[in-house]
């Protein structure tokens, strides 16, 4: 049995370093000392042009989480993410890469994920959001092939999606890149409202790699079930319900969308109403953590 125990935490090791961009060598109060392409968020580097990395240490509105140059959001997880252009017209774009602690085994599955996150400051939503396993650095991006690749155009700019795939290793692949591999004519976009510049920039965080096969989830809305907290109705006109099958509410935030903070209350209780009648029409953005700091971001809609 015990024999059995180590195996099975042993499958679970991400082979990531640095998964979540939460080592920095500096806090990012200037461009000079907050950009991976800087290696400033050791041991992750610059694969092409200039990404971008964000910590909750940083004393910078640029570089800072969860409010920054591009938009707002708070980490998935730990303090920090990474951030780039994965669609531009003309075309620039950024990718970031890494070398694994140890190099994939032959025929042995694995289970690649990371999240991503559409910037609100660019609105252009794209699909191709790859990620491509190398034995050595790759010197090109454009026209390889990646193991990983999300077809569906991503236009959610609060949540956090889930990029998954299994993967049967040919043996030897020790170098991760992210980015999109396809050039303009195979990308897809979608221009939405208040977006000011022709691009997607997505912000990146919790990188794993691991013996084994992905869970079955079925995008956000599995995982904000399984989290068991609930708002309604959303969309709403003025009174909101929030509630917890988990634990007890201890805090809620609630942040209009250009990262204000309009309302904050601390109570313990597995349910409130909370009434938002006198705010504007729009989009919101509700940070709830219970009595076992467990936090759930959520949107809602003012109408």
């Amino acid at each position: 049995m015990l024999l059995t125990f180590a195996t099975n935490v042993n499958s679970q090791t991400n082979l990531v370093p640095n998964p979540s961009f939460d080592i920095v060598d500096s806090c990012g109060n200037s461009y000079m000392m907050s950009g991976i392409a800087n290696n400033n968020v050791p041991p992750w580097m610059a694969a092409g042009g200039s990404p971008d990395a964000y910590n909750t240490c940083s004393t910078s509105y640029n570089w800072s989480v969860p409010n920054n140059q591009f938009g707002f959001q708070y980490a998935h997880s730990g303090s920090g993410y990474a951030g780039g252009v994965f669609y531009n017209n003309p075309d620039v774009r950024e990718w970031i890469e890494v070398q694994l602690d140890s190099a994939l085994s032959p025929g042995v599955s694995y289970c690649i994920g990371f999240y991503v996150s559409l910037s609100a400051g660019y609105c252009v939503g794209s699909n191709n959001v790859g990620l491509y396993l190398s034995y050595t650095q790759p010197w090109t991006t454009i026209g390889v092939t990646p193991q990983i690749n999300y077809t569906t155009v991503i236009t959610d700019t609060s949540n956090w999606t889930y990029i998954h795939g299994n993967y049967i290793a040919i043996g030897g692949e020790k170098f991760i890149t992210i980015g999109n591999f396809y050039p303009h004519s195979a990308t897809d976009t979608v221009h939405m409202a208040g977006s000011s510049v022709g691009a997607s920039y997505f912000y990146i965080d919790d990188v794993d790699i691991h013996r084994g096969v992905c869970p079955i989830i079925d995008g956000v809305n599995d995982l904000e079930n399984n989290l068991q907290i609930n708002i309604y109705p959303n969309p709403a006109t003025s009174l909101i319900t929030i509630s917890s099958n988990r634990g007890k509410i201890e805090e809620i935030e609630i942040y209009n969308n250009v990262g204000e903070l309009i309302y904050k209350t601390d109570f313990t209780n597995i349910q409130t109403t909370i009434d938002l009648g006198r705010q504007p029409k729009g989009i919101y953005f509700v940070r709830i953590t219970d009595n076992n700091q467990n936090v759930t971001n959520k949107k809602i809609i003012i109408q």
